[in-house]
């Protein structure tokens, strides 16, 4: 079981030294019916978001943590390895928390197991801020 510090009350603890990973590949879009989310865009300009952009499109799923195997990477010793995972079921684009020590929030509610996300919302991760926006056909 992956072991990731609580956070304490008070201002973040010192960053990890880790770099940054290769980008994946972006994914053709599909066609999709009227109205149907196809991607989620997240962006930030927090400097611990690592894989050199500023600017995220998940068209199926990513999953955002502190791993190098992540699709988003945040370099910071709060946030779980992997930590959470967006993707797109059935036209709708959802947040999930990978049982994180310290939360995923949607809107500054905690996704306790997975959430629909709205659009144009605000995601969290530990003390990380995306905003996102929903991509409809």
């Amino acid at each position: 079981m992956e072991v990731t510090k609580k956070r304490p009350k008070q201002k973040i603890g010192s960053e990890l030294n880790l770099k940054a990973t290769k980008k994946r590949p972006t994914q053709k879009i599909a066609e999709g019916t009227k109205g149907k989310v196809f991607a989620v865009e997240l962006s930030s300009t927090d400097r611990r978001v690592q894989n050199g952009e500023n600017i995220f499109r998940v068209e199926k799923e990513a999953t955002i943590g502190r791993s190098p195997d992540c699709d988003i990477v945040i370099l910071d010793e709060y946030v779980s390895r992997k930590h959470a995972q967006i993707f797109i079921k059935d036209g709708k684009a959802y947040i999930k928390d990978l049982l994180s020590s310290n939360g995923t929030f949607f809107q500054e509610r905690p996704v306790l197991q997975q959430m629909q996300i709205e659009e144009d919302g605000t995601l969290r991760v530990d003390t990380v801020e995306f905003n996102i926006k929903t991509l409809s056909v």
